[in-house]
């Protein structure tokens, strides 16, 4: 009888053990879960700041466009800044 008690107390003991370890592993991929949700929040946060910067360049843009008289132009910004196509190279290297 007395051994049939200890083996039913280890065994709770390795149960309960058990029980903590499967908690506390809960408990991390809680967290790790709370630190993804944030971290996609913050994202969505940025893109929408990115849309509201978007729209007010494009309106900044319009309005420069209305004051100047001249349409404005739907070139992209980087073809605005390189001036259209790129142009080839005539010089040589060597300066010739």
């Amino acid at each position: 009888m007395n051994t049939d008690f200890d083996r039913v107390k280890a065994d709770q003991l390795a149960a309960t053990t058990r029980m903590d370890e499967a908690r506390v592993e809960m408990q991390r991929i809680v967290s790790r879960q709370n630190e993804q949700e944030q971290a996609l929040q913050e994202i969505r946060g940025n893109a929408d700041r990115v849309k509201e910067i978007e729209k007010r360049v494009a309106a900044l843009e319009e309005r420069t466009g209305k004051l100047s008289g001249a349409p404005a132009a739907s070139v992209s910004r980087n073809a605005k800044r390189s001036g259209g196509a790129r142009r080839r190279c005539t010089r040589s290297p060597w300066g010739r």
